[in-house]
């Protein structure tokens, strides 16, 4: 840790926190670049992320972004919690992602012209699920099981 007053040496910290602390920081910026929007007759508009169920992504990337904060430079003053941070982050930024797909293929039509995703809305999948992957190598990293693997304490069912 730091004392007050000193700046935090980021450059110590492990390549895969450096990576997921950046991924989330960029996918919440990119939630605000143009996602999804409509073009007619030379005239164009557009809407960020912030939008129907872009909101819950949105949000959740930002929650993300500040428990991983947190727990980077402030891991003394998160109490203890029954999952890791690192399910935490993965678990977030993969709902994000599944919410930002849902966004992407409900996107209708208006007077009969089809909205369509903007590069803001491709950058920010790509982003956010490169994150994701990030966000599950650190629980690799970490030797964390995953949710979805046998922890061994459960018994076995019983034979046919």
């Amino acid at each position: 840790m730091t004392s007050p007053g000193t700046t935090p040496n980021h450059s110590a910290l492990p390549r895969n926190e450096q990576l997921f602390l950046g991924g989330t920081l960029l996918s919440l910026i990119c939630t605000f670049l143009p996602f999804d929007g409509i073009s007619v007759l030379g005239s164009s508009a557009s809407e960020n992320a912030w939008h129907g169920i872009g909101i819950l992504a949105s949000l959740l990337v930002l929650a993300v972004f500040l428990v991983a904060l947190a727990g980077t430079f402030a891991k003394s003053s998160i109490p203890e919690l029954p999952v890791s941070l690192n399910l935490i982050g993965a678990g977030g930024m993969a709902l994000a992602v599944l919410f930002f797909l849902i966004r992407w293929l409900t996107l209708g039509n208006v007077l009969g012209v089809k909205i369509h995703l903007h590069w803001g809305g491709y950058v920010t999948l790509i982003v956010t699920i490169a994150t994701t992957v990030v966000a599950v190598m650190r629980m690799r990293e970490a030797g964390e099981a995953m949710p979805w693997e046998n922890s061994g304490s459960s018994t076995p069912p019983p034979a046919a």
